[in-house]
């Protein structure tokens, strides 16, 4: 028998392939193969091969309803976000280091960073504003973090 970890494996290529078809401006491929993946999971989870259906057709929904929800979410706290007032360098100020490294993040990280290191603001008072959950602000804090690490290397 084969553990889950295995199955996930093989069918890894239906959520890269779901991925695309997702893809939009501000959300990343890579959060939607996670998503994808979590769909996949729970899909494995609650798998009857007794039923006669392939596990690919039994997961496809379950991929896409994670993948679609994760993209409503994302969308709606952007379109809430008040992007002016959160992260709005002044003109004269002059082009630095640090609009560099922020320029390789997507429009919802640069806004998380901003809220808490330009505005020192608590991750309570940014998921507040940004109508997102703690978890969803450490989250975007986490990869926007590793983001800037990678382009400074760069």
């Amino acid at each position: 028998m084969k553990t889950t970890t295995e199955i996930m494996h093989q069918n890894l290529g239906l959520v890269h392939k779901l991925s695309y078809r997702y893809q939009r401006p501000g959300i990343s491929r890579k959060d939607l193969v996670q998503e994808g993946t979590l769909g996949l999971h729970r899909a494995i989870v609650k798998y009857d091969p007794s039923k006669g259906v392939k596990l690919s057709t039994y997961a496809y929904p379950w991929i896409r309803s994670y993948m679609s929800r994760y993209v409503q979410k994302t969308r709606k706290a952007l379109d809430y976000l008040p992007v002016a007032e959160v992260y709005n360098p002044e003109p004269e100020a002059e082009y630095t280091e640090v609009d560099d490294i922020m320029s390789c993040l997507n429009h919802g990280q640069r806004a998380v960073i901003a809220c808490l290191y330009i505005h020192n603001m608590s991750v309570s008072q940014v998921a507040k504003a940004m109508n997102i959950t703690e978890t969803q602000v450490t989250w975007q804090k986490q990869r926007a973090l590793e983001k800037m690490r990678q382009c400074r290397l760069k």
